[in-house]
């Protein structure tokens, strides 16, 4: 039996926990998905338990339960402390995260950053008992780079929360560097429900031409169909270091060319070849976006460079294959 424990954030991470649950599928057909480690029955040595957090990993482990199989979604010590600003909190979560990745069965990360991040930190040797597969939540959207006029129109997206690790205030001043550069058909669409807090970011930046909705992920495709550009802009910290952003993989699928920093490490090394791609974190930056404002962009051209990707580094079939052979190890 394999038990597959889901979080409360469904929207982030019921992807990625459906591929773990079809990954279980090709080695059992006795996979249970459940979302509380409460309603795990008559549990069996030789069993499986995947969850997506340290917490209930450790719980699980203290438990005596051995055949944990543990998602880890970030840096969770570094995130506290930048959240909550407790040392105290911070050097408790680190004693149970340090325990988890000795003790857990596979350990699955998002990045090779994080894996190395996790090796130096705490010495640590995974040797083959982990898998790394990035954050994401979807397949590519083909007919979103073929929408008439989409690389025409100067579209730049933001989607997501205002939260101040999501960097807002940064990406308006870019998008204003970028509005003052007087491009026909710019703008600016804002995809966030906190639509009030955004418009008075907005105003007080001076932006002109914006609109700001909020759409469901499932109605995102056809929205982000009309748009050219995304911004997923972050400081550089260990957090953002280890991370695989969903939010980068919504882009690609729908041919949004991503403005990114390039502190999301990952992301950055497996496009290292990618024209249509813009890292602020180059003294040109804004020449760069500049070119890709003004040049006839082909949408074949760019949908074959953002298919490279989802043929290897987003593909859920590798991905399903791999690490159902990591499971069936573990039985």
């Amino acid at each position: 039996m394999v038990y597959i424990i889901t979080e409360t954030n469904t929207t982030v991470t019921n992807y990625y926990f459906n591929i773990l649950k079809q990954s279980a599928e090709l080695v059992t057909k006795d996979v249970r998905v459940v979302d509380d480690i409460k309603k795990i029955n008559n549990y069996n040595v030789t069993d499986i338990i995947v969850v997506g957090s340290i917490l209930k990993a450790f719980t699980l482990l203290l438990r005596g339960y051995k055949n944990i199989v543990v998602w880890f979604q970030g840096a969770v010590p570094e995130e506290s402390y930048m959240k909550n600003k407790s040392k105290i909190r911070m050097m408790i979560l680190e004693i149970i995260e340090k325990y988890v990745l000795k003790k857990s069965a596979l350990r699955i990360f998002v990045s090779e950053a994080m894996k190395s991040h996790y090796e130096d930190k705490y010495n640590l040797n995974f040797s083959d008992k982990y898998y790394l597969m990035p954050c994401y939540n979807t397949e590519l959207h083909k007919d979103s780079f073929f929408t008439d006029n989409k690389y025409n129109h100067n579209i730049f997206v933001y989607a997501g929360g205002l939260s101040v690790w999501q960097c807002f205030d940064e990406t308006l001043r870019i998008y204003k560097i970028v509005e003052d550069l007087n491009y026909p058909n710019t703008k600016l669409l804002v995809l966030t429900p906190e639509k009030e807090k955004a418009k008075d970011m907005i105003l007080k930046s001076s932006i002109k031409n914006y609109e700001i909705d909020y759409v469901p992920v499932e109605q995102l495709p056809r929205t982000l169909s009309n748009a050219k550009f995304g911004f997923i802009i972050r400081d550089h910290n260990v957090v953002n270091k280890v991370a695989t952003p969903t939010k980068l993989s919504t882009y690609l699928s729908n041919g949004l060319i991503p403005i990114y920093s390039d502190v999301l490490n990952d992301f950055h090394i497996n496009t290292e070849n990618f024209i249509y791609k813009v890292s602020i974190d180059t003294d040109n930056y804004i020449d760069k976006v500049k070119s890709l404002m003004s040049k006839h962009i082909k949408p074949l051209d760019i949908y074959n460079e953002y298919d490279q990707l989802f043929q290897s580094y987003y593909n859920t079939n590798i991905h399903e294959r791999n690490l159902s052979s990591k499971i069936k190890a573990l039985l």
